[in-house]
């Protein structure tokens, strides 16, 4: 694919160079100042992404919690993207990843949310999984589901609705100079930022042994909670448990229904991880 025509990039940015994270839906690009991104999908979903995408780096970008979004063009097979690209600096501590995304939260709940439309996998609460857990073969997941479900119960959230990324694992956390960009927004729909901090500290523990999972979230939510003031950031309080629990039934339980039982996929380890995590995370408090 020739981007630079697409984008009328110049062509001197020639060589491209495909990066590792391209799958089947998304290939990723990089030239000397640019990251390209194309995404398959529909032109429908693609216009409304990249309207979301252009409101949140516009309200980022700024304050250096994201990379400049040069363009976003619609395209006959799905939605290509252009982004700046920064220096890598090493990785972010847990930390200042709590800080910063009490950062992004801030600044994102004065940006109108465009579109009311969520995304399927990272939806729904305890009573929307009761029915489908009957449906649930997988033993693990089955079991796990049981015992979120009891803890995800919870009365309708007071937060309002903002932009949250709903993303955050450790490869959407790049240490850029002085910043902390949080990039990948495409899955940036309408949210609460209680339900986005429950799923992040799920997604901080990828590929870490149990033994951390505590440490993680602990040092993520006291940053977090220091730098937003929110006192619901802390492992023992019950609205944070009860979202964390419902994090991981929008994870196992959700992935699970979405992939019609078929567990092959190459992301189904992180689903499951994850699961595990929401699952020692409120019941070994």
């Amino acid at each position: 694919m020739k981007f630079q025509t697409l984008l009328g990039l110049d062509p001197g940015e020639l060589p491209e160079i495909r990066l590792q994270g391209s799958s089947g839906i998304s290939e990723l690009w990089a030239t000397k100042q640019y990251v390209v991104k194309f995404t398959r999908t529909s032109a429908v979903v693609a216009a409304e992404t990249a309207d979301r995408l252009q409101r949140v780096h516009d309200a980022l970008c700024p304050e250096g919690l994201a990379p400049a979004l040069i363009a976003a063009r619609v395209v006959n097979e799905g939605l290509l993207t252009i982004y700046t690209r920064g220096e890598c600096m090493g990785s972010a501590n847990f930390g200042e990843i709590g800080k910063t995304l009490a950062c992004a939260h801030a600044i994102l709940a004065g940006v109108p949310v465009s579109s009311p439309s969520t995304w399927i996998g990272h939806i729904g609460e305890a009573e929307d999984f009761e029915q489908s857990l009957e449906q649930v073969s997988d033993q693990e997941l089955a079991d796990s589901g049981k015992h979120l479900i009891e803890l995800a119960r919870r009365a309708a959230s007071p937060d309002p609705i903002q932009y949250v990324h709903r993303d955050l694992h450790p490869c959407n956390i790049l240490k850029v100079r002085k910043h902390i960009w949080l990039i990948d927004w495409e899955m940036s729909y309408g949210g609460t930022v209680i339900d986005d901090v429950a799923m992040t500290v799920c997604l901080l523990c990828d590929n870490r042994p149990p033994s951390t999972w505590k440490p993680i979230a602990r040092s993520f939510l006291a940053a977090y909670r220091k730098e937003s003031g929110a006192v619901w950031a802390d492992l023992t309080n019950s609205r944070l448990q009860a979202a964390i629990a419902v994090a991981g039934l929008r994870q196992g339980i959700a992935g699970w229904i979405t992939d019609g039982g078929d567990v092959s996929g190459p992301y189904w380890p992180n689903l499951r991880h994850r699961t595990r995590v929401a699952l020692k995370l409120t019941t070994e408090v």
